[in-house]
């Protein structure tokens, strides 16, 4: 039988195809398309695809595997928003790459930081005080300053500032957090007479580890609260 010649020549360039928005959690599943230009057009060469992520190589990730064309990611989380890119390759000979595509997932809010941090906020005696209320959201939060009267004081778009002329009373606030894909708040306590510390409780729509604070599970869709102590 005679042997099969066959002239290599590097694959086309690829496109991608798939979904641009994603929750997180969820399955996304991208492909990228490229056609061989060997001849004949009939040959047995197989086709392999390398994919990266933000220009970065996608490998060795838990969750996230190659199948022929196809790159799929279960429970996808917020780091695997990004700008995509494929590349074919055919008996060593690499196509140029994919154009980009851009993959945003969308969660909600993980923790509330007061002043950028998850810590303890202090103040000196008879300072003013303002406070910074802000999470990491997609799309972006809604944050809202409340007393214990349910009093809204201060609603803002990603963050919130809080400020008092001066901590010479004992008080407490809330801050709530909210996108359509969760809530979370976090409460703030004056205490005098523990050198104005201002104590945190941290309630959320995930459990996250914060030190020896509290948080108490919301899912969008669910009722359900579960509380994690440290």
């Amino acid at each position: 039988m005679p042997m099969l010649s066959v002239i290599t020549e590097k694959p086309s360039q690829p496109s991608i195809t798939g979904a641009t928005s994603a929750d997180s959690g969820g399955l996304v599943t991208l492909t990228c398309s490229s056609s061989s230009q060997s001849l004949p057009p009939d040959h047995p060469l197989t086709m392999t695809y390398i994919w990266r992520r933000n220009s970065e190589k996608i490998q060795g990730e838990e969750d996230v595997h190659v199948a022929g064309p196809n790159l799929i990611m279960r429970h996808i989380s917020k780091e695997g928003g990004g700008n995509y890119s494929c590349q074919a390759v055919e008996e060593g000979l690499e196509s140029d790459w994919s154009h980009g595509h851009d993959l945003d997932v969308q969660y909600g809010p993980e923790q509330i930081l007061f002043n950028g941090t998850t810590s303890t906020v202090t103040a000196a005696a008879g300072a003013p005080l303002t406070v910074r209320c802000s999470a990491d959201c997609n799309p972006a939060c809604t944050v809202t300053w409340w007393n214990t009267s349910r009093h809204r004081l201060v609603t803002g778009h990603r963050e919130a500032v809080l400020s008092t002329p001066a901590v010479d009373r004992s008080g407490q606030y809330m801050c709530h957090v909210y996108n359509t894909h969760g809530n979370a708040w976090r409460n703030l306590k004056l205490d005098k007479p523990n050198h104005q510390q201002l104590m945190a409780d941290h309630h959320t729509s995930r459990k996250v580890e914060l030190r020896t604070e509290r948080t108490v599970v919301v899912r969008r869709g669910s009722t359900n609260r579960d509380k994690d102590k440290r």
